[in-house]
């Protein structure tokens, strides 16, 4: 599985990892901060398994992380990464997804392509200042709750 991730970097807290979008093993679907929801991971299974939960209690299950958007199949959880130039040329305005989360790196890719597959050091960002901080090359920046 390689290294956990650290417990301060996930839960329901300011600071910590945000799912992007959700769908739930009954079929329903989430986005973060829908009606003031928030999604997060509470608990690590493996590096593509997690207890995905939402602020509000109404679900909490695993999940599987998969590096496409939106998650299509019940029990899937998708989480956006900004990345800096290095990756294909990117100037950071395209979205990449997160496939496997360890403690101090993320493997990610363009939207279900395993072509574009790469593994980079990340940093915790809230949405606003992710946008303005794509100095770094090949650090990827994970929103934050």
């Amino acid at each position: 599985m390689g290294r956990p991730i650290q417990k301060r970097k996930i839960g329901n807290a300011p600071g910590r990892i945000a799912v992007t979008n959700v769908k739930w093993a009954d079929g329903s679907t989430a986005t973060d901060n829908q009606n003031g929801v928030r999604i997060f991971i509470s608990r690590q299974r493996s590096t593509r398994k997690f207890l995905v939960e939402a602020s509000d209690g109404s679900k909490s299950e695993v999940c599987t992380l998969v590096g496409k958007s939106p998650a299509l199949v019940a029990g899937t959880f998708d989480i956006a990464v900004q990345v800096g130039d290095l990756i294909g040329g990117s100037d950071g305005s395209t979205l990449y997804w997160a496939v496997k989360l360890k403690n101090r790196t993320v493997d990610v890719q363009a939207d279900n392509d395993p072509t574009t597959r790469v593994t980079l050091p990340y940093t915790l960002q809230t949405e606003e200042s992710d946008e303005q901080d794509l100095t770094a090359d090949g650090i990827a920046n994970i929103d934050v709750l």
